[in-house]
C-alpha cells in the first residue's frame, strides 16, 4: 500500500485495520480501544479527515462492545471498518492528485479561503448533533443565490459546559463580535461579507464575518432542493449508494408531505419511529434513537399530527432495503408561533431545535407489530452472506474453522449467478483464512456485500409495485390582483386589492417591518412576500400575479401571506380604477366615496353630507391634505376600508398618500408667482437650485469654536433641544442656526438632514407655514424659516417639483 509522507500514516493505519480483521472482535479488548483513540490524532496530522472520523467511530463501537453495551451492533462495526479501509485505499491511489485526495478524505475545517465580494445566502435547514468526543453543535444549511451551492455553517461547544441538548446553542452568537445568533442565521436570507470557505463548502464563523439582512429567497432555494416525493429522492440517491467512496455530507432534499403517521416509541430497542407519506403516495420511515438530543424532534413529530406541515427538508437514505428519512426542518404554508418567547412567527421550523406549541402526550402511540416484508431471493442470499461475513469478523480471519470455510465455498457457488465477483471474493476469502492475505480478502468480500446490499436495496424500492394515484394536488390558487391601496398595520404592510375576474377583495400581507422615513414609495424595500427588493410605486401601479399561492379567508375577504414555494410577480400596468362610487360609507370591502377635506382646531378631517367620518389620519396623510389645500377644490375622491370602528384611506384620486410623501406636490412656478417682488424671492430661487443664502463664515466659525470647547456633546444637546421642540409642536427652529450646525457636521449634502431631526414632525412643521402663505396669508418669520429648512432637507422632493 502506498505511503503518504515520511510517517507512512496510511500504511500504519492499514496495518491496524488488518489486525482488527485478523484477530476479530472476540480477541479485541480495551487496549485496542486505546490504540484506535491514539490513531485519531495521527490521521488528523496526516490530513485524513474522514479517516479520522471513522477511527473515532470505531473506538466508540469497540468501547461499547467491551462494555457489553446492548446498543452495540455488529454490522455497524463491520461497516465502519470497511469504510475506513476503502477510504485509505482510495487515498493511497490518489496520492499524486491533491484535489482528488481532498475530495476523498476531506479537508480540515480550519483551512478557509477568503471569497471576493459579498455572498447572498438563504437558510434552508438546521440540525443539531452530539459527538462521542464531548461536543454539541448546530449546523445551518445555507443556499447560495449566485451559484446554487449549499454551505454548512457550524457552531460547536463542549457538552461539559452546555449540556447534551444542541438547542441550548440556538440563541448563542455565531462569534464573540458578530451580533447574530444561530436562530437568526437559520431563518431568512443574509448578505455575508468577509466570507471564508473551506474546499468542502464549510463557512467560517470568524470574528470578521459581517451579516446584513437580505430579501428572503425561500421559493428559489427550496426549488433547488425539491424532489418529486420519496421516489424522486430515491432516484437522486442511486449514484451515492453505489459509490465506494460516497460524499461525507449528502445533499439534503425537500419532500412535500401528505400525511404523518403516529409516533411509536419502542423502549426495548431504544428508538422512536414514524411513517411519512408524500403527496403522491410514496412513503418513508423516520427512525430516531432515544437520546436526549432527539427528544425535541420526537415531540415535534407528535405535534405535527395536529398541525401538518407542507414539506420537510432532510436527509434520505436506504437502510436494509427500507426508505429512511431524517427530517431537519418543516416548512409551513402559514407562519407558526414557536413555543418560546424570544422567537416570533416563522414558516420554517427546525424540528430538533425549536419547539412547536401544543401537547405531545397523546401522539406517542405504543409500539405496534410492524409486519416485515417477505424477503425476495436476492435479499435472502445477501442476508446469508452478510451473516457469514459478520461471523468471520467476530472470530477473526486468523481462524481456520473448517465449518466457516466450507460455508463460504457453498455460499460462493449459490451466489455466482447473482454476482460472479462476489462469488470470487468469497472463494478467495475461504482460501486466505489463516494466512497473511486473510485481512485484505475479508475487506474485499465485505466491500462487495456492503455495496451490493445498498444497490439492491435501492433497486428493490425503485421496482416495487405502487398504487396508481393521480398527480399531487396543487397547494394554492392562481390569482390576478389589481391593487387599490396600501396601509401599514403594526409591522405588516397590507396591500389591498381586487381579484381581476370576480372583483372580490384580496389582502396581501407582507411582514416587511418598519418603513423608512423619506420616500417609502420610491425606496427599495426588503419584501418577504415578493422575496425580493421591491418599490411600492411599482407594486401599486401593476397587477400582482399569484401562481399556486396559498390563500386563506380573512376579515375583509381573501388573505395572501408569504409562501415557501412560490412568490408573486408583477404583471401589466394598472389602468383606471373600475370601482363604483358609494352613496354612504359602509363596512365591509373597500369602496369609493366623495368627501370634503376640512381642517379644524384638532387637525384635518373628512366630511360627507351626513357629517364627519371617523377616519384615521396620520402625519403622512395630514401632510398630503395640507399640500392639497393649496391646489384648490376641497372635494376628494377617496377609497376607504373599514378597520374596526374607523375608516382608513387607501388612495386619493390616483395617488397613495398613506405611503408616498410625494403624492401631491406644488410646482415651483406657484411659489415664484407668490414670492415675486417680496423678500422671499431669493429663498424660493434656492429651492429651484439657485444659490442659497447660507450662514456666513463667521457663524460657521463660531459653531466650530463652540464644538471645540464643548465637543460633540454641546452640539448634541442643542440638536436634541430643537428636536424635542419639533416633536412637541413648537415653532420652527432658527433655520440659519440649524444650517450652521448641519454644515459643520456635513460639509456636502443637505445640512439639515445631518442633524437627524424627526422627519415626520419636521415635515408637518415646514408645510404648514408655507401652505398658509400660498393660500393668501401674509408671510411671517416662520415662512422664511420653512423655506430655508426645506431647501436643506430631502423633503424638498416631497413638497416641490421644479419641472413645470
Amino acid at each position: 500500500m502506498a505511503v503518504v509522507g515520511t510517517d507512512g500514516v496510511i500504511e500504519r493505519l492499514g496495518d491496524l485495520l488488518d489486525r482488527l480483521a485478523f484477530g476479530g472482535l472476540r480477541h479485541s479488548g480495551r487496549e485496542l480501544v486505546a490504540e484506535l483513540e491514539a490513531a485519531v490524532p495521527t490521521a488528523h496530522v496526516a490530513k485524513l479527515v474522514r479517516v479520522e472520523r471513522e477511527l473515532a467511530a470505531l473506538a466508540t463501537h469497540l468501547e461499547r462492545y467491551s462494555a457489553r453495551d446492548p446498543t452495540f451492533q455488529p454490522w455497524a462495526w463491520v461497516n465502519a471498518c470497511n469504510r475506513c479501509w476503502t477510504l485509505l485505499r482510495a487515498a493511497a491511489r490518489a496520492e499524486g492528485d491533491e484535489a482528488e485526495r481532498e475530495r476523498i478524505v476531506g479537508v480540515h475545517r480550519r483551512r478557509y479561503v477568503p471569497v471576493e465580494g459579498p455572498v447572498t445566502v438563504q437558510a434552508v435547514a438546521a440540525s443539531g448533533w452530539v459527538t462521542d468526543s464531548g461536543f454539541i453543535g448546530i449546523t445551518v444549511h445555507l443556499w447560495v443565490a449566485a451559484t446554487g451551492q449549499l454551505l454548512l455553517a457550524t457552531l460547536a461547544r463542549p457538552s461539559a459546559v452546555f449540556g447534551t441538548e444542541p438547542r441550548r446553542l440556538l440563541f448563542q452568537p455565531v462569534s464573540e463580535v458578530t451580533p447574530l445568533t444561530v436562530h437568526e442565521l437559520a431563518h431568512g436570507a443574509w448578505v455575508l461579507d468577509d466570507v471564508r470557505l473551506s474546499s468542502d463548502g464549510r463557512l467560517s464563523l470568524h470574528q470578521g464575518l459581517q451579516a446584513h439582512p437580505a430579501p428572503p429567497m425561500l421559493a428559489l432555494a427550496t426549488r433547488a432542493l425539491r424532489v418529486e416525493g420519496f421516489d424522486g429522492a430515491l432516484g437522486a440517491l442511486v449514484s451515492e449508494q453505489i459509490d465506494p467512496v460516497p460524499r461525507s455530507d449528502p445533499r439534503p432534499v425537500l419532500v412535500e408531505i401528505g400525511a404523518i403517521g403516529p409516533v411509536h416509541v419502542d423502549r426495548t430497542h431504544a428508538r422512536a419511529t414514524c411513517d411519512l407519506r408524500d403527496r403522491a403516495g410514496g412513503s418513508a420511515r423516520v427512525v430516531v434513537p432515544l437520546r436526549p438530543e432527539h427528544d425535541l424532534l420526537v415531540d415535534n413529530l407528535g405535534r405535527l399530527r395536529a398541525r401538518p406541515c407542507a414539506a420537510m427538508v432532510g436527509r434520505f437514505a436506504v437502510v436494509g432495503g427500507e426508505a429512511r428519512f431524517e427530517p431537519w426542518t418543516a416548512l409551513f404554508d402559514e407562519p407558526q408561533k414557536l413555543g418560546f418567547r424570544r422567537a416570533g412567527a416563522v414558516q420554517e421550523v427546525h424540528l430538533a431545535l425549536e419547539p412547536l406549541p401544543g401537547e405531545v402526550g397523546a401522539d406517542h402511540a405504543p409500539p405496534t407489530d410492524r409486519a416485515r416484508p417477505v424477503p425476495d431471493g436476492v435479499t435472502a442470499e445477501l442476508s446469508e452472506v452478510r451473516e457469514l461475513v459478520v461471523e468471520l469478523w467476530s472470530c477473526g480471519v486468523a481462524s481456520v474453522d473448517p465449518d466457516i470455510r466450507e460455508a463460504l465455498v457453498e455460499r460462493a457457488a449459490l451466489v455466482r449467478e447473482l454476482h460472479p465477483h462476489l462469488a470470487d471474493a468469497l472463494e478467495g476469502l475461504a482460501g486466505a483464512m489463516g494466512t497473511p492475505a486473510g485481512p485484505e480478502a475479508l475487506q474485499r468480500a465485505t466491500a462487495h456485500v456492503r455495496l451490493l446490499s445498498a444497490a439492491w436495496g435501492v433497486e428493490r424500492l425503485r421496482s416495487r409495485d405502487r398504487p396508481v394515484r393521480a398527480s399531487a394536488p396543487r397547494r394554492g390558487e392562481d390569482l390576478r390582483v389589481v391593487p387599490i391601496g396600501v396601509e401599514r398595520e403594526r409591522r405588516e404592510l397590507v396591500i389591498v386589492g381586487l381579484e381581476a375576474t370576480t372583483g372580490a377583495p384580496v389582502e396581501l400581507r407582507d411582514p416587511i417591518g418598519a418603513l423608512p422615513d423619506g420616500v417609502p414609495a420610491e425606496e427599495r424595500l426588503s419584501s418577504r412576500l415578493f422575496q425580493d427588493h421591491v418599490r411600492l410605486a411599482d407594486v401599486l401601479s401593476h397587477e400582482i400575479l399569484l401562481t399556486d399561492h396559498p390563500v386563506s379567508a380573512g376579515r375583509g375577504g381573501r388573505v395572501v401571506r408569504p409562501a415557501w414555494h412560490t412568490r408573486p410577480r408583477l404583471g401589466a400596468p394598472v389602468g383606471a380604477l373600475a370601482l363604483p362610487v358609494a352613496d354612504l360609507p359602509r363596512r365591509g370591502p373597500p369602496h369609493r366615496l366623495r368627501v370634503d377635506a376640512r381642517r379644524g382646531p384638532s387637525g384635518w378631517g373628512l366630511w360627507t353630507p351626513r357629517g364627519e367620518l371617523d377616519v384615521a389620519i396620520d402625519e403622512l396623510l395630514s401632510f398630503d391634505l395640507e399640500k392639497r389645500s393649496v391646489l384648490g377644490g376641497a372635494a376628494l375622491d377617496v377609497v376607504l376600508v373599514a378597520r374596526g370602528d374607523r375608516f382608513h384611506v387607501l388612495r386619493i384620486d390616483d395617488t397613495f398618500p398613506s405611503v408616498d410623501p410625494a403624492a401631491t406636490r406644488w410646482t415651483i412656478e406657484r411659489l415664484r408667482t407668490r414670492a415675486a417682488g417680496t423678500a422671499l424671492a431669493n429663498a424660493v430661487e434656492g429651492l429651484a437650485g439657485g444659490p442659497v443664502i447660507e450662514p456666513g463664515p463667521d457663524e460657521l466659525a463660531a459653531t466650530a469654536r463652540a464644538m471645540g470647547e464643548g465637543g460633540a456633546a454641546w452640539l448634541a444637546s442643542r440638536v436634541e433641544a430643537v428636536a424635542s421642540g419639533v416633536r412637541d409642536g413648537e415653532p420652527l427652529p432658527s433655520g440659519r442656526a440649524a444650517w450652521a450646525w448641519g454644515r459643520v457636521l456635513r460639509p456636502d449634502g443637505p445640512p439639515i438632514d445631518a442633524l437627524g431631526l424627526p422627519v415626520d414632525r419636521l415635515r408637518a412643521a415646514i408645510v404648514g407655514p408655507l401652505a398658509r402663505w400660498l393660500r393668501g396669508a401674509d408671510p411671517d418669520a416662520q415662512t422664511e424659516e420653512a423655506l430655508l429648512l426645506l431647501s436643506g432637507t430631502a423633503e424638498l422632493a416631497n413638497v416641490v417639483t421644479v419641472r413645470v
